[in-house]
């Protein structure tokens, strides 16, 4: 059984930057890289990428206004930004910005590349799960709310008709909810 592998793209103008960030991810055989050198190439072949790897300065886009733009069109994608500028104050303000990580150009070896394009797919997942589980529990919420709606109050003639039958219906929906709660969470496991 084969496993997909992860789609990344570079978007990178420096055709020597990026044949060296290239050769770091051949070394994996997990990774299928495409490169551009455009913001505008990105954008029109976004959707289809796993994880974006983005130079901070590009002819069409530059600096962290490059990242938002990117990042809002596809919020749910990891971005790993890769700047020639070895600054705190910018990566740090990339990174609360949405990035998944701010790597300076200088220092990328391809253990370093590797391992951030690893956490930043497993916080990708893990967020992803987390939605999957506040959206399992805001529906338990629901049908346990709809319960206690039903029960409150003096019960009219159609009430007692229906209110077993009701009950036993959003009792098996929150006990579906539960199980998928259950699974995602696994999945974190």
């Amino acid at each position: 059984m084969s496993t997909a592998k992860t789609k990344i793209l570079l978007v990178e103008d420096s055709l020597s930057d990026a044949a060296l960030t290239l050769r770091n991810l051949h070394a994996d055989d997990q990774y299928e890289t495409t490169h551009v050198q455009t913001m505008a190439a990105a954008i029109d072949q976004l959707s289809a990428f796993d994880l974006v790897l983005l130079d901070m300065s590009l002819p069409d886009s530059d600096g962290i206004n490059g990242f938002r733009r990117l990042n809002s069109l596809l919020p749910e994608i990891p971005i790993i930004i890769l700047s020639g500028f070895d600054d705190q104050d910018t990566a740090m303000h990339a990174i609360s910005c949405g990035a998944s990580d701010y790597i300076s150009k200088d220092s990328i070896t391809e253990g370093s590349l590797l391992r951030s394009i690893g956490f930043a797919l497993q916080r990708q997942k893990t967020s992803r799960v987390c939605q999957a589980i506040k959206s399992s529990l805001m529906e338990t919420n629901e049908n346990l709310n709809r319960l206690i709606e039903r029960n409150s109050g003096p019960p009219d003639q159609n009430q007692e008709q229906n209110q077993d039958q009701e009950q036993e219906q959003i009792l098996r929906q929150t006990i579906t909810a539960n199980l998928n709660l259950l699974e995602s969470i696994d999945a974190l496991v």
